[in-house]
């Protein structure tokens, strides 16, 4: 579908899009990977899924602003994110952003 969003949209959400897959990449130690993106009332969802060695959410993570930035960038879009993570199962980040 043609989507119409706003530049600061634009950015947000590949800059919320690029951190997400920087962080799968640099962290995760992930065999396999899954990513979807898909459009359904005015709604983008964005789902990533790994097989890496996960990490437990409620430790401090290093001297990196990821997660944070991450949740910040959501809340700016109005959306909605959640992270599950376990420590050897891997990682699942769903992100819900409206485009309206």
């Amino acid at each position: 579908p043609d989507i119409k969003v706003n530049g600061s949209f634009k950015l947000n959400f590949s800059y919320l899009v690029k951190e997400c897959l920087g962080n799968l990449v640099k962290h995760s130690n992930a065999t396999n990977a899954k990513v979807e993106m898909k459009f359904e009332r005015d709604v983008l969802h964005f789902y990533i899924k790994d097989d890496g060695k996960g990490f437990d959410l409620n430790e401090k993570q290093g001297k990196g602003k990821g997660l944070k930035t991450m949740r910040r960038r959501v809340n700016i879009l109005d959306g909605k994110i959640d992270i599950d993570s376990k420590i050897g199962e891997g990682t699942v980040v769903k992100i819900e952003v409206p485009t309206n």
